[in-house]
């Protein structure tokens, strides 16, 4: 097929600026149309982009239709979703033919292999294992690195076991419902994704650099006992952290304001708790199932929860001031006094 825009040489001035501002912006895929037909949506605000890579480039957003030039859309997609190195060639063109296509989405120019999507094994559930993550692992949706933010993590247990953001995977889940058809599907696999209200302390993991802390990882590593030590320490915790209803004044859920663990925006009546230390707010059910499974971190930020007890304690005697120093100067004139006397 002949290229239809004429190949550059060299990479305008405004697309190296929209590169650099493309790394570092987070978008999310809420829709894929095909191959390489994608649905944006960004992390500020309620406004959706089409973008389409092919022979030319599309963009639905206003920048794209005024100027004809590469918008940061359409290289978020070639720079973070396909892995096209910014000094490739390919880039920053207008337009790619139907060889270099196929070429990106083989990733034969990719800076990292991209993951090749295997089923998962099965356990004695006959739900899919999670897979491990590691340090170069991506979430499908916002295509960040899980070790870039310490984000609570959901992983699809009826399909390819592949990790996602919970809150990537919320955002996925409004634009893909229906109405009167709650299903959402996998981005990956397209299996049936177990619905986020569902998810309980085994589905959800936070990344740390060593090895992944699942909630539920106590449970198995530690025996005789270590499970109910877990869950008291988890208990203690709870116990000395207050809850606010939404809308009583009690200072939990703010408007507009989302729990963080399962995305569900706060509603007048839910019961809220808020750490201490980082201030983030989250459901009574989500934070509680967290402590109990035996974290004692933020799942936003791994902020360590530290809660002071509850007994109330004396307040602290003020100091009284020292009175040496005028204790010297009387002490001085006296002896002047006896010296002068005799």
């Amino acid at each position: 097929m002949a290229r239809r825009q004429q190949w550059r040489r060299k990479s305008p001035e405004a697309v190296l600026a929209r590169s650099e501002e493309a790394l570092c912006r987070t978008l999310y895929i809420v829709h894929q149309a095909g191959p390489t037909s994608f649905v944006l949506k960004e992390e500020t605000g309620e406004r959706k982009f089409k973008t389409c890579l092919g022979n030319p480039h599309q963009c639905s957003c206003s920048a794209f239709r005024k100027e004809g030039e590469l918008c940061v859309h359409i290289l978020w997609l070639l720079l973070k979703k396909f892995k096209v190195p910014r000094e490739s060639s390919l880039s920053f063109q207008l337009g790619l033919v139907e060889r270099e296509i196929n070429g990106i989405l083989y990733g034969n120019h990719a800076q990292k292999q991209l993951p090749v999507q295997q089923p998962g094994s099965t356990d004695q559930s006959n739900h899919v294992v999670r897979r491990a993550i590691t340090s170069e692992d991506i979430c499908p949706i916002c295509q960040e690195e899980f070790s870039a933010r310490p984000l609570a993590i959901a992983y699809c247990k009826l399909g390819c076991g592949q990790n996602i953001h919970v809150r990537c995977m919320k955002i996925w889940a409004d634009h893909q419902q229906t109405p009167g058809d709650p299903t959402v599907h996998c981005p990956v696999c397209r299996c049936d994704f177990l619905p986020l209200k569902e998810l309980c302390g085994d589905d959800l993991c936070v990344y740390k650099p060593t090895s992944v802390t699942e909630i539920g990882q106590a449970r198995v590593d530690k025996p005789n006992g270590g499970r109910r030590r877990v869950r008291e320490r988890g208990e203690v915790l709870i116990s000395r952290l207050k809850a606010y209803p939404v809308g009583t004044g009690g200072g939990g859920g703010g408007k507009g304001s989302v729990c963080e663990m399962c995305g569900e925006e706060f509603k007048r009546g839910d019961w809220v708790r808020k750490l201490p230390a980082c201030r983030h707010e989250f459901h009574r059910l989500c934070i509680d199932g967290w402590l109990r499974s035996g974290h004692a971190v933020c799942p936003v930020d791994a902020t360590t929860v530290f809660v002071p007890p509850n007994n109330k304690h004396k307040a602290p005697l003020k100091r009284r001031k020292r009175g040496g120093e005028g204790k010297r100067q009387s002490y001085t004139l006296w002896i002047l006094n006896k010296i002068t006397s005799h």
